[in-house]
């Protein structure tokens, strides 16, 4: 133990715990993370750069000029840059108490000079920060999350930490009211979400490892009912809603990220890839068609967005030769499984089931392969449940998440 080698290199555990793209520049991300602060990405020059220190959250960029952006650091500490992060302001005039761990907070659609944050109280600027105004007295906890309507940006939530804690705005946020939030549980709000089109329709989710943490409102938030559909119980974390196809419902969660076109009653894994981690953020590039996922743990990750329903369970979160490129059918409904996969170089290649608690359940393959796509098909004795499959080459590994349901 007196000489130690780093053997770190290339491995990415960035925890985010929110990301943004800028819209006029999607070359240009950033993500706001645990203890390594706020960074900032130029895909150009596929570089990261940290534009703020100590723990990042919530963080926005112009959807015009994307150098100006807003960051943020612990119980709601805001600033801005008009230089991409090269120099900082803080903007706190007006706010008077501390926020959430990780305070939301919300640009608005129409207006680049107006953004939103909920403390104990909830607050609007229109001059870019430099001035805020309090819109509510103390409320119940402090904010968690803000959402507004695409389509009819008058209209905003805002959720706080108190159990079925929402408050709605219809006039661009200057006066609110608590809705009634009936059917909802005892469990914190982690993410509201309004449908782009429709603004009395909100997409709520929880955490804790319980179900249902899906739920949906038809009424601005009065009533719920549940839309967790076949999901596993786990918690999750945000909501992303298709503004080019709203039936599709993408939710990141303590199992990375899963999708629904059928109004929650099916759930299906997203994309083959991704590390089986925590998504804390997800963000949609409409024009790029592109879905990214913001990790705690595992960096920064993308994939295509692709109309053909359940297909598009086969994407892949990899890029290059070696990897699982998709396992059907899936969700299984018999026994009969099959897994797709490259392999870059001639190795032995073992493709192994485990189950959510990281057991090995089945080894339908152990043997050399030589380089390309190969196709391995079994009868799988699993009952039903969420599994992953594995494909190691050497020292690389491949995952993929199956759903059984017979």
């Amino acid at each position: 133990g007196s000489n130690w080698q780093e053997i770190s290199t290339g491995l990415v555990t960035a925890q985010f715990y929110n990301i943004d793209v800028a819209i006029s520049d999607p070359s240009v991300a950033m993500g706001g993370t645990q203890d390594n602060g706020t960074l900032v990405f130029s895909g150009e020059a596929n570089t990261w750069s940290r534009a703020l220190r100590g723990d990042g959250f919530h963080c926005n960029i112009d959807y015009v000029f994307p150098d100006t952006m807003y960051l943020e650091q612990q119980f709601g500490t805001h600033k801005r840059t008009y230089d991409g992060g090269q120099s900082m302001a803080s903007i706190m005039t007006g706010i008077g108490e501390n926020g959430n761990w990780n305070t939301p907070v919300h640009l608005d659609y129409e207006s680049q000079s107006i953004l939103y944050t909920a403390h104990r109280k909830i607050y609007k600027t229109v001059d870019r920060g430099e001035h805020w105004v309090a819109k509510t007295v103390n409320l119940t906890g402090t904010g968690v999350s803000i959402a507004q309507c695409l389509g009819y940006p008058k209209v905003l939530y805002v959720a706080f930490s108190g159990f079925r804690s929402i408050y709605r705005s219809l006039d661009k946020g200057d006066t609110w009211i608590a809705v009634s939030a009936s059917g909802l549980p005892d469990r914190s709000i982690t993410c509201v979400k309004t449908h782009p089109s429709e603004p009395f329709s909100l997409f709520v989710a929880t955490s804790g490892f319980a179900a249902p943490n899906v739920f949906k409102s038809g009424d601005g938030g009065e009533t719920f009912v549940p839309i967790h559909g076949n999901l596993p119980e786990i918690p999750i974390n945000t909501i992303e809603i298709d503004s080019q196809d709203s039936s599709k419902i993408y939710i990141g969660t303590d199992l990375g990220v899963w999708w629904s076109e059928e109004g929650g009653e099916v759930w299906l894994p997203y994309g083959v890839g991704l590390p089986n981690t925590v998504v804390s953020d997800l963000c949609i590039l409409d024009r790029e068609r592109m879905l990214r996922a913001g990790t705690y743990g595992r960096g920064l990750w993308e994939v295509p967005l692709d109309g053909g329903g359940a297909v598009a369970v086969h994407e892949s979160w990899n890029r290059g030769g070696f990897g699982v490129i998709s396992i059907f059918p899936n969700p299984l409904g018999t026994d009969d499984l099959s897994v797709r996969f490259g392999v870059e170089e001639r190795s032995r290649v073992r493709v192994q089931l485990f189950d959510v608690s990281g057991r090995l359940i089945e080894a339908p393959l152990d043997r050399e392969l030589e380089v390309g796509v190969h196709t391995v098909a079994w009868q799988t004795h699993a009952s039903n449940g969420v599994y992953f499959v594995k494909v190691r080459e050497g020292q690389k590994v491949s995952a993929g998440k199956i759903i059984i349901q017979r």
